[in-house]
């Protein structure tokens, strides 16, 4: 991830950090078709003084968001398998 813009805090703009999205044994979402892709989004993320590690914040979806995204997903790979 890249730091493209800084609202608050004291991240500096053009730094990348390595990031994963979730936690291991939980369902996640992220962007896979070209829809999703092109979209804007933000990232909160925050020092953890524990251990030294730059986390991102989470934020949880309803059932609503999460079966339409993973149907629009599902429906992309089906059209990219058919080339």
């Amino acid at each position: 991830m890249q730091v493209l813009e800084v609202r608050s805090g004291n991240a500096s703009v053009g730094k990348t950090y390595d990031v994963y999205f979730g936690e291991w044994d939980r369902e996640m979402i992220y962007p896979l078709t070209p829809d999703q892709l092109a979209r804007d989004y933000i990232a909160a993320m925050y020092f953890d003084p524990a251990d030294g590690k730059h986390r991102l914040v989470g934020f949880p979806v309803n059932g609503e968001t999460y079966r339409d995204w993973m149907a629009k997903r599902s429906e992309y790979w089906r059209s990219e398998l058919k080339k």
